[in-house]
């Protein structure tokens, strides 16, 4: 039984993270691994009907962008940018190897990191949702705040530390947390 659109849409948001990294190892261009996993998203709505489950559509939509990658890359001539075929069927084992446990972990760390971007203090959310939420670069960042730039990657670079850690801590557990 095919999968559903409305789960099919969930997937392709709840993976582009991931599959956005996979293509932009072969393509090794932002702009066109943006293009390109558009263009992997367009084909799963066109091919639903022979997406069978969350797990098919996982190894389907790694087939899928590793094809539409390399299509790409041939179109735009940047061969000498691309991975070799043994490093991208080494990445496909690897991808393999995690997919049993990721849509789980996934949403464990997704609630985890939610958590502790709420326990940072006002001014760190607020360069967080700026840097990130509204896609500036530390530069632009900086300027509205009127402060160095170096001064702002100090702090991003702690409130990453910050954000690893507890995020850590929530996955490894109530006793964790509280330490």
């Amino acid at each position: 039984m095919p999968i559903h659109q409305d789960q099919l849409i969930r997937l392709l948001i709840s993976e582009r993270a991931r599959v956005l990294a996979y293509i932009r190892s072969i393509v090794r261009r932002e702009d066109l691994a943006e293009d390109v996993f558009q263009e992997v998203s367009i084909r799963a709505v066109n091919k639903q009907a022979e997406i069978e489950d969350e797990v098919h559509f996982q190894k389907w939509v790694r087939v899928a962008a590793r094809f539409e990658a390399l299509n790409a890359v041939r179109k735009v001539r940047v061969r000498d940018l691309v991975l070799e075929y043994r490093v991208l069927d080494e990445l496909e084992q690897e991808w393999d190897r995690h997919d049993g446990d990721a849509a789980g972990n996934d949403a464990r760390r997704a609630d985890a990191l939610a958590d502790c971007l709420a326990s940072l203090s006002p001014a760190a959310r607020d360069i967080v949702r700026q840097r990130y939420e509204g896609g500036r670069s530390v530069t632009d960042v900086a300027k509205r705040l009127r402060r160095p730039v170096d001064s702002l990657y100090v702090t991003i670079s702690r409130i990453h530390r910050a954000l690893a850690d507890c995020v850590t801590r929530r996955l490894a557990g109530p006793e964790a947390v509280r330490a």
